[in-house]
């Protein structure tokens, strides 16, 4: 266990980051913590899933190598971009100079971090952030990273190591707090939580237990998407393919079809009937902004004991364009 240096991004740093539980990878299993058997309560429950998260399955996956990747988006190369940038600017803030450095702290919690320093007996980590727009508070999923980046340093220091940890949101204009060569960025101190860190090291372990080290593919859980190669299904998707395309044309057909008879019929009272076509005139009154009324009346009222059961609808959508009708 201890600090080692290496490039990140590089070959090197890849192959070490595939061989453990990373910083990026630990929300995911907080979010399905239960769903993947961890029968252990998150002191600090998740409130929201991000429309991004990816799935312990989809996690394994790519640790077995069977799924490549997760491809670099914009948030994190314009990171990259001001990371050097906006770590001597955390580290003049906090008066200590930040380093990244990866953290081995025993399988599977091998955690790289974006700075780090260790003055005086106790340590200091940063997490460097890009978000698109400014942050005005700092988002559950980084709290859970940072956490997991404590609960590793901890691991390798000792339990009784004092930790400072700050997350910089940094930005290519002007808007945030402290400016540092044409940049600025906004620090978001982490307060430590203990009991969470020693959570997620439990849960990452028995991710890495149960399901990594046994070659096992998790539950699936919303999100994840199944694979169908057998025949049957095949054929029964490519009957809904031309059957969707054929009712996609038809609705087109009947569009323009209702186009062209309306303006045939122009402006009438009543009804116009003609060739087994009847047009019908009805007045219909607007409906009522019920939005609008709760907000207006019952602005603080409750609404959720009055909910119907909720239902479960299957949506199919034709993802293709590979239909031909023969």
């Amino acid at each position: 266990m201890g600090f080692i240096t290496l490039e990140q991004g590089s070959p090197e740093w890849l192959k070490w980051r595939g061989g453990g539980v990373d910083v990026s990878e630990v929300f995911p299993l907080a979010c399905w913590a239960p769903e993947i058997g961890f029968k252990e309560p998150n002191p600090r429950p998740i409130t929201k899933l991000p429309s991004w998260l990816q799935t312990p399955a989809q996690l394994y996956r790519r640790k077995k190598g069977l799924e490549p990747p997760v491809v670099v988006n914009a948030n994190m190369a314009r990171g990259n971009r001001l990371g050097s940038v906006i770590r001597v600017g955390f580290g003049e803030a906090f008066k200590a100079e930040m380093v990244p450095v990866c953290v081995e702290a025993g399988s599977p919690w091998q955690v790289s971090l974006d700075g780090y320093a260790k003055p005086n007996g106790s340590a200091i980590i940063l997490e460097i952030k890009a978000p698109a727009r400014r942050w005005l508070e700092l988002p559950e999923y980084v709290a859970c990273q940072v956490a997991y980046e404590s609960a590793a340093v901890r691991a390798v220091l000792g339990k009784n190591v004092k930790i400072r940890a700050g997350v910089t949101a940094g930005y290519e204009t002007d808007e945030g707090e402290h400016k540092a060569d044409g940049l600025s960025f906004d620090i978001f101190p982490v307060a430590e939580d203990v009991e969470f860190e020693r959570w997620l090291l439990k849960l990452t372990k028995f991710f890495w237990k149960t399901y990594i080290e046994k070659n096992k593919e998790p539950p699936l859980v919303k999100g994840d998407v199944t694979v169908r190669e057998d025949l049957p299904f095949l054929d029964a998707a490519a009957d809904y393919e031309v059957a969707f395309k054929k009712l996609e044309q038809a609705s087109s057909d009947l569009d323009s079809a209702r186009t062209a008879l309306l303006a045939e019929v122009g402006e009438f009272v009543g009804a116009v009937a003609g060739g087994n076509v009847r047009l019908t005139s009805v007045p219909r009154k607007g409906s009522v902004d019920y939005k609008k009324v709760m907000a207006a009346l019952l602005p603080d009222a409750d609404v959720e004991p009055y909910r119907k059961a909720g239902t479960t609808t299957v949506m199919v959508k034709v993802t293709g364009d590979t239909v031909t009708d023969d």
